[in-house]
């Protein structure tokens, strides 16, 4: 369970890292740790017009792929645009939705 504690603090680690780097603000997070799941939450008003949300859908809905879990470190350690284009390989479901200026990401990992 340890390994996935950390695992879930990198993801949302660089989902924060999105946030920041476009500027939102009213940040808020949330992980939940189930025995066979963990489910990240993060939600921030946006600032401004971000032109990428299409594009951050396309890279959380890529198939997992557990080949990926041996060199999660590095995915992880990537430069940051590369980072979350490497989360979607990572988790098993994915939802970003913009509603009323607030942009919502969710991620589930299965275990």
């Amino acid at each position: 369970m340890n390994r996935e504690r950390d695992k879930a603090r990198k993801i949302l680690n660089i989902l924060m890292e999105y946030f920041v780097l476009h500027e939102f603000s009213d940040l808020s997070a949330h992980i939940d740790i189930k025995d066979d799941y963990t489910e990240i939450n993060i939600e921030g008003r946006i600032n401004s017009d971000i032109s990428d949300i299409d594009q951050l859908k396309e890279n959380l809905k890529h198939p997992r792929m557990v080949e990926y879990e041996e060199y999660y470190g590095g995915l992880l350690d990537m430069p940051d645009e590369k980072e979350i284009s490497s989360i979607g390989y990572l988790v098993d479901k994915s939802d970003v939705e913009v509603k009323n200026q607030l942009l919502s990401v969710t991620v589930i990992r299965n275990h």
